[in-house]
């Protein structure tokens, strides 16, 4: 049982070399031992094994909460980026929010509408790179973590969502306008990369670790997806384009660094 678990741990530190080849068991010295001291020693390699399994599981799970933030925080900025209607305008007007909707909806009117066509579908490309390219990288991802194990894959997908996160803030540098439309089409193509990567490294890695956890990896998803609107919204008015993810990529390399 010892000999068991110490290998146990030696395979989840080990990471992406894999568990080394099995041996022969070393022998303990039993009748060195007391009844007591082996139940120790069998509980402190347990608690062990206990701990890297917990910290591996919460980097899985801080993964896929900030690839779902990074997922919906662009959703209030890109029509801010192709259209170029700033909100710079709310953060102007201290009035609450319906005087604030009803000057969107005059600005609109102003415009009659022109070009709203083409805006509308240069957003629905931006917003649809992201799930083509998760799609596309989905079974290449399964592939991928069966000759490479989870945890480089994993690795491998946070890399790539802090590279997203990375190219949506230079596109706010950019501007509005199409050049920042093909921007954020090829952030959101990068991301969707890594979200592919992600899902599938993530789950395979968490089903190995703690199977009766798999609904609190699910949980991650949706509280990323609740969290993104607010957040990219008020950091957009609040501070810069680029604020919201500035941070997401600063999160996002810390996580890569601590996996």
């Amino acid at each position: 049982m010892y000999w068991r678990v110490a290998y146990q741990a030696g395979a989840l530190r080990g990471g992406e070399h894999g568990p080394t080849p099995r041996r022969a068991p070393a022998r303990l010295h039993t009748h060195s031992l007391t009844p007591l001291e082996s139940n120790r020693v069998s509980c402190k390699m347990s608690e062990g094994v206990s701990k890297d399994a917990f910290v591996a599981f919460s980097l899985i799970y801080f993964t896929f909460f900030l690839d779902n933030v990074l997922l919906t925080v662009l959703v209030p900025i890109v029509p801010d980026w192709i259209r170029g209607e700033s909100l710079e305008l709310w953060a102007r007007r201290e009035a609450p929010l319906a005087a604030i909707l009803n000057t969107t909806m005059r600005h609109m009117q102003r415009d009659n509408y022109q070009g709203v066509g083409s805006s509308q579908a240069a957003v629905g490309l931006v917003l649809g790179a992201k799930a083509t390219a998760q799609l596309v990288t989905a079974p290449f991802a399964a592939a991928a973590v069966g000759k490479y194990g989870p945890a480089r894959v994993l690795r491998a997908a946070t890399a790539l969502l802090a590279a997203a996160a990375l190219v949506f803030a230079c596109c706010g540098v950019v501007g509005s306008g199409w050049a920042a439309g093909a921007c954020a089409w090829c952030g959101r193509a990068v991301h969707g990369g890594g979200a592919g990567l992600a899902a599938v490294a993530g789950l395979t890695l968490g089903a190995a670790l703690r199977p009766a956890r798999i609904p609190a990896l699910l949980g991650a998803v949706a509280l990323g997806v609740l969290v993104g609107y607010p957040f990219g919204g008020a950091t957009n008015a609040l501070w810069s384009r680029e604020a919201p993810f500035l941070i997401l990529t600063a999160a996002l390399l810390a996580n890569f660094g601590v996996q």
